[in-house]
């Protein structure tokens, strides 16, 4: 089965112990494939920290391109 792709939208405290995690436990159904954040030092560490292959600032853009 073909893993979800997943982008999220929000890198503060909540994504990094709720959301973040969670999409992490669930690797084998699911793939982190961007985060974005208005912060862009707060997408590049959620993208490093939780294996994202793409960081944006702009959700719309984000939509758009992963």
């Amino acid at each position: 089965m073909e893993r979800v792709r997943i982008g999220v939208v929000g890198c503060g405290v909540i994504a990094h112990t709720t959301y973040l995690p969670g999409i992490q436990a669930m690797a084998e159904t699911v793939e982190l494939v961007a985060v974005c954040d208005l912060l862009e030092e707060l997408a590049r560490r959620a993208a490093a920290k939780f294996g994202a292959r793409e960081i944006y600032t702009d959700y719309a853009r984000m939509l758009a391109q992963a």
